[in-house]
């Protein structure tokens, strides 16, 4: 065999290996676990996730807080629900709560009266900004509130 024959049958051989590699419906790769601290579905998915600050988890009565509410609405319902899973995947554990024991709040996000809150707890504004934009849009808003259930 020549050489240039020899040239020509090495680069027709990797040509076809680069165009049979990755293609076909059946596929003999393993599935890989996303390294530790990141989120996804597969490598191309995989993004680290936000730095967020730490919510206020021991509310004090008559203290002021910024509460960033997920949702809004009545006991049990879906939307109510959804929102704890959704704070959840954040790493934040929280239940629907009464609206009223957040003063302030339920007039600034037009509630109806009865209705209960999914809401996480900040010491300043900044934090729960930082917070609420992590959510988008699933915040509803940042409020300005005093306890007033709270032991």
């Amino acid at each position: 065999m020549t050489r240039a024959r020899w040239a020509a049958a090495v680069v027709l051989v990797g040509a076809l290996v680069a165009c049979n590699s990755g293609s076909g419906s059946a596929s003999t790769n393993t599935p890989v676990a996303p390294p530790p601290g990141v989120i996804g579905q597969s490598p191309g998915a995989w993004v680290t996730p936000p730095l967020l600050p730490v919510p206020v988890t021991n509310l004090q009565q008559g203290k002021r807080y910024w509460a960033v509410y997920a949702a809004v609405g009545r006991a049990g319902s879906t939307r109510m629900t959804d929102a704890v899973e959704r704070l959840r995947s954040f790493g934040v554990v929280t239940s629907p709560t009464d609206l009223s024991c957040d003063r302030g709040a339920a007039s600034a996000l037009g509630a109806r009266p009865g209705d209960q809150a999914v809401a996480v707890y900040f010491d300043s504004k900044s934090e729960a900004d930082a917070f609420a934009g992590a959510l988008d849009p699933l915040a509803l808003g940042v409020v300005a509130i005093k306890a007033s259930c709270s032991d």
